[in-house]
């Protein structure tokens, strides 16, 4: 049906709403639409599905208090002496969002999984723009099923935020494809400020950018001095803000590591391992092969060549998406602070990724097309079984804390392992949900403790000894001081 519905007779437009209608009908029930729909219904229900089942941990617990800081004044204060990004605007929004939908735990990670979802939205864009609308959904597909999108959804942290506006600021610079106006500009520097904002990565996906409108230089209608003007009002609005991503080290480090975790980023990203990433790359790399041979006597005609050059011009973008970040943030663990490996680290590149994925295997032919896109999805939703939705070993505070008021507890002496490297991070967790009048003792395992005057004994699992009578909850065991004997030594570690 066309979207311009005649009268029947006349030939001419109907008057009033009924062609309106018409075409609204036409839109919502497309195939592609449908198609759409249903990709974003699959990703709505993987970020939200049992949402509040664990209990935060420590740094969502240090994003919470953050955003539920008394005042804007004290947000920053907060944010500058225990958050170690220094990156304002997540927890500004979830200070706006909890206002609304409450503080619990499943309200404050519903903002990440709404930018989750929204993200998919945003790849099926990308996708149609770069490749075409196969390609697009088949990418939409494969983003509502990743794990790490999925996992990362999931947090009442930043991460879900950063990727989101990372595929916005992509769309953004391929807009310009069509034209190039003030509210273009405008919409695209908001954009570059509030990545930067969002998380000091961000600053590495923006020097991507630069590199993606260097490619884009013969299809944008951006020209150079107006991206100039762009980086400069950019740079003029964050300058403040800047120097402190640059003023303290990060909290933790992971060591130098060797160059193929490099090359083992994308594996997080649809669950499979090298050796199901080697056999999808090696089937997309001979089908392109064949169809390059097959289709070598077009390649002089004008429409093919312009076909082709736009195609080489979106595989380099997403390339530099994917390659560009990666390589900085590896190359600053090298020269600087080695933070390199968290997955968290570089999920925002998932979507480019996930994108040239679909490239390739809708280029293979049907059959072996449908089967690499059930290959895909099986590992991803095997990875989604023990990765988001499979048990956790994370302490359950939430649920101590009920168990903590129901017995009147006072004061929980909590021993973990002596060899834990952060043992206050479990404090403040503790802290965080438990009656502000409750003491809490931090013991280390492996020396005699006293436990005359606590009400309650907490062991993280990790440590040995258990007695028979504890209480047990995801990460915790639940003992009563009286099954120590009042002294008693456990061992040091696991």
């Amino acid at each position: 049906m066309s979207l311009e519905s005649r009268g029947p007779r006349t030939g001419r437009v109907e008057p009033g709403g009924s062609n309106l209608t018409k075409r609204r009908r036409s839109i919502l029930t497309s195939p592609q639409n449908l198609v759409l729909s249903s990709i974003l219904l699959v990703a709505a229900v993987l970020r939200s599905v049992h949402l509040g089942r664990l209990s935060l941990w420590y740094d969502e617990v240090v994003t919470l208090r953050v955003a539920r800081a008394s005042s804007w004044s004290d947000l920053i204060a907060l944010l500058i002496r225990i958050d170690a990004t220094d990156a304002p605007l997540f927890p500004a929004v979830l200070r706006l969002w909890i206002a609304v939908f409450g503080p619990s735990d499943a309200a404050a990670r519903a903002l990440a999984a709404a930018f989750g979802v929204a993200t998919v939205a945003l790849v099926v864009s990308i996708g149609r723009a770069l490749f075409d609308r196969i390609t697009a959904l088949v990418a939409g597909t494969f983003a509502a099923v990743s794990p790490s999108l999925v996992y990362y959804s999931r947090e009442a942290r930043m991460y879900a935020a950063l990727v989101f506006l990372t595929c916005l600021a992509w769309r953004l610079l391929l807009a310009f494809r069509g034209r190039d106006d003030g509210a273009r500009r405008q919409g695209y520097i908001a954009c570059l400020v509030a990545l930067t904002l969002v998380h000091p990565l961000g600053l590495l996906m923006i020097v991507a950018l630069a590199i993606g409108y260097v490619i884009e230089l013969k299809q944008t209608r951006l020209r150079p001095l107006g991206w100039i003007w762009t980086q400069a009002v950019w740079l003029a609005i964050v300058a403040v803000w800047l120097p402190r991503y640059f003023g303290r080290p990060p909290e933790t480090t992971t060591g130098t590591l060797p160059i193929r975790f490099l090359l083992g980023v994308p594996l997080n990203f649809f669950g499979g391992d090298f050796r199901s990433f080697a056999i999808l790359v090696a089937v997309m790399a001979g089908s392109e092969g064949w169809r390059r041979l097959r289709d070598r006597r077009l390649e002089h005609t004008l429409e093919a060549s312009a076909e082709s050059g736009c195609a080489r011009t979106s595989l380099l973008l997403m390339a530099a998406w994917i390659c560009f970040p990666i390589a900085l943030l590896y190359a600053y663990s090298i020269v600087r602070h080695p933070i390199f490996g968290p997955e968290r680290y570089n999920v925002f590149v998932a979507p480019a990724f996930l994108c040239l994925l679909a490239r390739g295997i809708t280029r293979l032919p049907r059959p072996v097309a449908i089967l690499a896109v059930s290959a895909v999805l099986l590992l991803s939703g095997i990875r989604l079984g023990t990765l988001v939705y499979g048990h956790s070993d994370r302490s359950d505070w939430r649920a101590a804390a009920t168990l903590f008021r129901a017995r009147g507890v006072r004061r929980v002496v909590l021993i973990l392992p002596a060899t834990e490297p952060f043992p206050d991070a479990e404090v403040a967790t503790a802290r965080y949900y438990l009656n502000p009048e409750i003491v809490v003792e931090r013991r280390a395992a492996g020396a005699a403790i006293e436990f005359e005057d606590a009400d309650a004994v907490v062991i993280r699992s990790d440590v040995d000894g258990a007695a028979t009578n504890a209480v047990h909850v995801d990460g915790l065991r639940i003992e009563d001081p009286s099954s120590f004997n009042h002294r008693r030594t456990l061992p040091s570690g696991p």
